[in-house]
């Protein structure tokens, strides 16, 4: 039986595209899983004085807030038509729509990213689009019967900061305007509301740790017949409230813990981190603050000063700041208040 070599260069090219293709294909399951934006389907509620923000986005750090820019403009129409806004007030990065449709029919939004929306009557819908260059107006197509309102404003769409827990883990929303937190809010379909999974974990169930030939033809292999369960975290990275299950469901599908899939294609992720992020001790007791310290992996040194304004036992200053990386075993110093001066 006879055999066909592949041409060096090829092969390498081969192999380096079915690593490119395994890597892309979990990148793009997490943005399927994860991604919490305002690209919202139809029957999406909108909060009072339709401003189209997700409630979600709103309860976790991380999450990008939409902070309406001029007047809004409310215009009633039946078939196609294009409401005009006016010039984009500085700062503009979107258009925010509220669509409620008077009767049942299909929407589509034009322009370059445009949602399209089909609903009933009565029903609402809303969005949140990029502003394109020179854009002063949206329209609506639908058909000529078709009567509907809509709602539209301009828009700066900000990111609120994420959160640090005493670990010094960050904790948010992930989305295009922040990056990736260490811990992720959990999705909607995981019903735990509260709930974060941590990166790592999730960049290793997704096969985002996959870094060479090998280990791309044994994940793709293994991601099509088993799916991972990872644990649900509270904020603080350490109490697990629940499991979320990654990858395909359905007939012959087994399911394994996260400990299976890190041996055999995430060993990285089990690599702790060197550095912490250091919280606000400013105003706490002196001996919370110094437990905390050392339950971060750090040393307490303390120093006492009067201060007229801090209460005795409390915190006045820390050092380095709060915020700042500190190494484990790194020393933190406080500076503790004894109170007002003698005879204050």
């Amino acid at each position: 039986m006879s055999t066909t070599e592949l041409d060096p260069v090829f092969a390498s090219a081969l192999r380096d595209a079915l690593v490119a293709h395994v890597a892309a294909t979990a990148q793009h399951r997490r943005r399927w899983r994860w991604g919490l934006g305002l690209g919202l389907l139809a029957g999406t509620g909108v909060l009072a004085g339709g401003v189209a923000v997700a409630a979600t986005l709103l309860s976790a750090p991380g999450g990008t807030v939409n902070i309406p820019l001029g007047a809004p403009v409310t215009l009633t129409r039946t078939g196609t038509a294009t409401v005009a806004l006016g010039s984009p007030p500085k700062g503009t990065t979107g258009v925010s729509w509220a669509l409620t449709c008077l009767s049942a029919g299909t929407f589509t939004f034009t322009g370059p990213g445009g949602a399209s929306v089909a609903c009933s009557a009565g029903s609402h819908s809303s969005d949140v689009q990029p502003l394109r260059p020179g854009q002063t107006s949206i329209t609506v197509a639908t058909a000529p019967t078709v009567s509907w309102k809509l709602r539209a404003e301009y828009v700066k769409t900000v990111a609120t900061p994420f959160g640090v827990n005493a670990k010094g883990e960050t904790y948010g929303v992930s989305e295009d305007l922040n990056g990736t937190p260490d811990l992720q809010e959990a999705p909607l379909s995981a019903g735990i509301p509260g709930g974060y999974l941590t990166t790592k974990q999730l960049t290793c169930a997704s096969g985002g740790d996959v870094s060479n030939p090998t280990q791309a033809i044994a994940w793709d292999k293994f991601s099509q017949h088993t799916n991972t369960v990872i644990p649900v975290y509270k904020s603080d990275g350490t109490t697990v409230i629940g499991s979320y299950v990654v990858g395909p469901t359905g007939p012959g599908v087994r399911t394994v813990p996260i400990s299976t899939v890190a041996k055999r294609f995430c060993t990285s992720t089990s690599t702790p981190s060197t550095m912490v992020v250091l919280p606000n001790f400013v105003g706490e007791p002196e001996a919370a603050a110094a437990s905390a310290i050392k339950a971060l992996g750090l040393e307490a040194q303390e120093t006492y000063v009067s201060s007229p304004a801090v209460p005795q036992g409390d915190v006045v200053a820390e050092t380095p700041s709060p915020g700042a990386k500190v190494s484990k075993g790194g020393l933190v110093r406080l500076t503790v208040s004894t109170g007002p001066p003698t005879g204050s």
